[in-house]
């Protein structure tokens, strides 16, 4: 019964990892996003090259 307790915490505690991953991961996407979108609008309006 102790070993099956160990387990699933366990796999909960990977689970919380992989969550946690995955939001630092989509955090630095959304960033990126912003930037790319921040130096489109700056392209359009004529204020030089975004790179």
């Amino acid at each position: 019964m102790p070993l099956l307790l160990l387990l699933l915490l366990l796999l909960l505690l990977l689970l919380l990892l992989l969550l946690l991953c995955a939001a630092r991961h989509w955090r630095r996407q959304s960033k990126t996003r912003r930037a790319a979108r921040r130096d489109a609008r700056r392209f359009s309006s004529g204020q030089g090259c975004p790179v």
